[in-house]
């Protein structure tokens, strides 16, 4: 079995604070060492794994095939060389997507102040990966608050493809390669590619005009989005808002119809049929 598919599958995210290994997460559950308990970098690079593990279709199917190769007694061996052919794949096509959700979102879950000081330490290939996304966003959306409800929506996008529901129709079929189009890695770097091409522009005014929505539907006194200390004042509203804005990327995304993504009926019915191959 290759390396990545025993503990720390996914790269762990190492040399924040110290040159060894802080924190890691093997598709199932995240972990950190000791001297990291209060890095609040490592919890939230951790968290962000996390939740596309456990929350996007591409991250649910690798986590489920992830606890079939874990799991004791062994399956069949054959069926079991299957499952790890396809987990190998989906590692392959989707670690770099990991990382740049991972590190840009470990960093803007902090401070600004701490952001800067964490930034300056990260290794090399970890601050291209941070950049990589915060080139594209952080000119147009100034507050941490912005970053982060669309950053983390375009990478749940990206983890959202259509592979999950060509997967349980096909029974435990093997991958040895994605399609381009089930590559998380691809899809988030043409995603922020787009952006950079002038569609952020578009992407800021339907959010500008999201939040005018919300603001006078709910009657709130608006704040400056790029603004910490107008989130900060209201936090209840602000939460709100962010649900509105997040739902709002994630519609606007939808309609750009740049690549197909698993929503909705389709989605539900695939998770089903995933939790009844699983169980059989």
């Amino acid at each position: 079995m290759r390396a990545h598919l025993r503990d720390g599958r996914i790269q762990p995210f190492g040399a924040l604070l110290a040159p060894r290994v802080a924190g890691w997460h093997d598709g199932e559950k995240a972990a950190i060492d000791f001297d990291f308990v209060n890095s609040g970098a490592v919890f939230h690079h951790e968290q962000a794994h996390e939740t596309i593990f456990l929350k996007t279709p591409d991250g649910i199917l690798l986590s489920v095939l992830y606890r079939f190769l874990d799991a004791r007694p062994r399956p069949e061996r054959r069926f079991i060389r299957r499952v790890e052919t396809t987990a190998n794949a989906m590692f392959e096509a989707s670690r770099v997507a990991h990382e740049v959700a991972a590190t840009y979102l470990g960093l803007k879950m902090l401070s600004p102040a701490e952001a800067g000081i964490a930034e300056r330490l990260l290794p090399p290939d970890y601050l291209h990966f941070y950049r990589s996304a915060a080139d594209v966003i952080d000119p147009y959306f100034g507050s941490t608050y912005l970053q982060v409800a669309v950053l983390s929506t375009i990478a749940h996008f990206a983890f959202g493809s259509t592979l999950l529901a060509e997967f349980v129709a096909r029974n435990w079929p093997r991958y040895a390669k994605l399609k381009r189009e089930h590559q998380p890695n691809w899809r988030l770097d043409s995603l922020l590619a787009r952006l950079a091409e002038g569609k952020v522009n578009e992407l800021r005014s339907t959010l500008d005009r999201t939040a005018d929505a919300f603001f006078t539907h709910t009657g709130h006194r608006r704040w400056d989005l790029d603004a910490e200390d107008g989130w900060t004042a209201v936090p209840v509203a602000g939460h709100l808002l962010d649900l509105a804005l997040a739902a709002a990327v994630e519609h606007w995304l939808t309609a750009q119809q740049w690549m197909p993504v698993l929503q909705g009926e389709p989605l539900g019915a695939a998770l089903a049929r995933l939790e009844a191959l699983t169980a059989s």
